[in-house]
């Protein structure tokens, strides 16, 4: 979901402030419209498979809108080995592609079939 993070995304703060720092609050990333997760390329079309990455290419094109953001991009470099670390500790706690799948068509079955029509 590299374009719901850099274009479809609030940071909100959650908690209150435990003194005049502030330090007693937490920003969080609240996502929306999340289409990229399902393999919609920037033109709306089911085009991708899972497993693309933030800075893939095709046919030397960016994939992703979002590909470019200096915020994100900082980020990622300044926090990659933590951001690897986070990596192993799901993979290692049993979160793959099935499981994630799996989630997000339980909670889609849950809907109307109206709203896809």
């Amino acid at each position: 979901m590299v374009d719901s993070r850099a274009k479809n995304l609030f940071i909100g703060f959650h908690g209150s402030p435990s003194s005049i720092s502030g330090l007693g609050r937490k920003a969080v990333a609240e996502p929306y419209d999340m289409d990229t997760a399902i393999g919609t390329n920037n033109e709306g079309t089911l085009v991708f498979s899972y497993g693309l990455e933030d800075t893939d290419l095709q046919d030397g094109k960016i994939i992703f809108n979002g590909q470019n953001s200096v915020l994100w991009n900082n980020l990622r470099d300044a926090f990659s080995m933590e951001i690897r670390q986070m990596y192993q500790q799901l993979r290692a706690a049993g979160l793959n592609y099935s499981l994630t799948e799996n989630r997000f068509e339980e909670h889609q079955s849950k809907w109307p079939e109206a709203i896809w029509l």
